[in-house]
This record gives structure tokens, C-alpha cells and sequence, in this order.
């Protein structure tokens, strides 16, 4: 189902683009929407939290992570379409996330926390 952002009553946090055509956008109730046309429409994906997610960001072509409230980390691999939680080890709310090179995540969040990741958000370890 299409949705456009005005069928929305949550708010929304965050949006990473991933190509010209894709993006994703974050927010409230552990909302993921992806759009494939420019923006045009909206899908909403199935997350399976209820978290708010507040930052999205892709590691590569397919990979993509999103981060959120009480620790939240979710994973896809296979452009946005399924989503798994990943164990992240605390229960500081995630403010944003991001892919410097392929395959380095680094999530930060409240209290100073700042996890990286070396495989593509597969293993967060916490930072110092």
C-alpha cells in the first residue's frame, strides 16, 4: 500500500537517501517508509518494534540500518524490505547512525554512547 506523508498522524524523525530514486524515513511508533520513485509514494515496512526510530542510514547497496529509543538497532539486507532488531547492549536512546566507508557503523546516543561496528552493523561493540 502507498502511503504519502499527509496519511500520516506520527511524526517523522529522520530521512537518509540511498540512491536517486530511494530513500527512507524514520519515525514514531518504529515507522520505516521507503520510497522508490523520488518521494512520490510511500511504503510502509514492517519492523516489528514500536520503538521510535530516529536515524537511518545504508552501509551498501542492499544493506540498510535504522537506530531509535531504549537501545533499538534494526538491520535489513535486502533494500528495506525485512527488518531484524539487533542486540545492542545498552538502553540509551539511539539519536543517529551513519556508514563512513563500506562496512564501518557508527550509532551514537544518550549518555555519550557511541558504538562501531567493523561488519556492517552486524556486531555493534561499544566505543570508548
Amino acid at each position: 500500500m502507498d502511503k504519502t506523508v499527509k496519511d500520516l498522524d506520527y511524526n517523522i524523525t529522520s530521512i537518509g537517501d540511498i540512491d536517486n530514486d530511494m530513500a527512507l524515513a524514520v519515525g514514531e511508533n518504529g515507522t520505516i517508509l521507503k520510497t522508490t520513485n523520488g518521494g512520490n509514494s510511500w511504503i510502509k515496512q514492517i519492523t516489528g518494534t514500536q520503538k521510535k526510530l530516529n536515524g537511518v542510514a545504508h552501509i551498501n547497496a542492499n544493506s540498510l540500518i535504522a537506530v531509535g529509543d531504549s537501545g533499538t538497532i534494526m538491520r535489513t539486507n535486502d533494500g528495506g524490505t525485512n527488518w531484524e532488531i539487533q542486540k545492542s547492549g545498552t538502553n540509551e536512546n539511539f539519536n543517529g547512525v551513519t556508514s563512513i566507508i563500506p562496512n564501518i557503523v557508527i550509532i551514537v546516543g544518550g549518555g555519550g554512547s557511541i558504538l562501531r561496528s567493523t561488519d556492517g552493523g552486524n556486531f555493534m561493540d561499544k566505543s570508548k
